[in-house]
């Protein structure tokens, strides 16, 4: 029996970094899907 393998790769930085291509382009090349902590939280914060 085949086992499927979950993981999570977390980017983490301080801004201006280039997190989000990188996070975008690495989703890309794995075909996995890629969540921007920006839209997870309060737009004043």
């Amino acid at each position: 029996m085949k086992t499927k393998r979950l993981f999570v790769i977390f980017i983490i930085g301080v801004s201006g970094v280039g997190k989000s291509t990188t996070g975008n382009l690495l989703s890309q090349q794995l075909s996995i899907p890629f969540f921007d902590g920006d839209n997870f939280h309060l737009e004043k914060n």
